[in-house]
């Protein structure tokens, strides 16, 4: 029943797990050995279990803030450090899946900020979203670790997730015999002129097509890809001075139409809720 409550509806299941768990306590004391008594310590323990996501936005403008959408059930403060990051690095990580030796490779970064942020328990044993501010950072590709203990480790549970700040936008067009970019800024959408475009790929045994270009952007902030053949595993990385922007796309296919390679994908789905801390 709790888990049917929302802040809209059912509003009288919202602590009926903490019912639970008191009634839990009176059968596993009373009758210790009983089958009921097993249930209830497994029930005890789904309930009181932890829970933690963070979800940030792709790309974010330079020097501003910035704020990601934490998830989380039974927690009442996080620590969170920021990462400066490679795509090596970044790519080396996600492929771990030792828990212990993706936490070290993590430790080995460079910490470019870290806070404490307390999160509202109301005690319902529910899950609950609210979002949490992320200091400004300086152009770069970033991971940002949410944490409920100070020091990482493969014991505690924590949130992971990367982005890019960055104040370049990507948009690309498909035209038959070519692929036209063009390099636009993220908050004025003026063109960028004499931007690099970086065009490079890891062929597979399903697309053996390979790639490694580079393209300057014109006044307009257009620059052009003279080649209609498809390309798998396709990095795009565009870079302007001390603004790097990497995009990473699946491929790139010969079709009609424009397609916006990068953009500011939200955090929150269309029904989310969230709270304010």
């Amino acid at each position: 029943q709790a888990n049917s409550y929302s802040t809209d509806e059912n509003a009288a299941y919202r602590f009926k797990n903490k019912e639970a768990l008191v009634i839990c306590e009176k059968v596993i004391s009373k009758f210790p050995k009983s089958e009921g008594a097993k249930k209830c310590a497994v029930l005890k323990l789904k309930i009181n279990q932890k829970q933690l996501q963070i979800t940030s936005e792709k790309y974010i403008p330079t020097n501003t803030f910035s704020k990601v959408l934490v998830d989380y059930k039974n927690v009442d403060s996080l620590y969170f450090s920021v990462y400066k990051i490679t795509t090596s690095q970044l790519q080396s990580i996600y492929k771990k899946y030792n828990q212990e030796e993706k936490i070290a490779e993590i430790n080995k970064l460079q910490k470019v900020k870290s806070w404490t942020t307390k999160l509202r328990n109301e005690f319902d044993y529910l899950q609950h979203k609210t979002e949490v501010i992320v200091p400004q950072l300086k152009a770069g590709n970033y991971l940002i670790i949410s944490s409920t203990s100070k020091k990482l480790s493969g014991n505690k549970i924590y949130g992971i997730a990367n982005f890019q700040s960055t104040n370049l936008t990507l948009v690309d067009v498909y035209e038959t015999d070519k692929k036209v970019y063009q390099v636009v800024d993220r908050i004025t959408g003026k063109p960028i002129k004499n931007a690099t475009i970086h065009i490079k790929n890891e062929p597979d045994r399903y697309n053996k097509n390979s790639i490694n270009k580079t393209l300057k952007t014109n006044r307009k902030g257009f620059a052009a890809l003279h080649d209609n053949k498809n390309y798998g595993n396709t990095t795009i990385t565009v870079s302007k001075e001390e603004d790097v922007e990497l995009v990473v796309s699946n491929s790139i296919n010969q079709l009609g139409g424009c397609h916006v390679l990068i953009n500011n994908a939200g955090i929150y789905g269309p029904k989310d809720k969230f709270e304010l801390i």
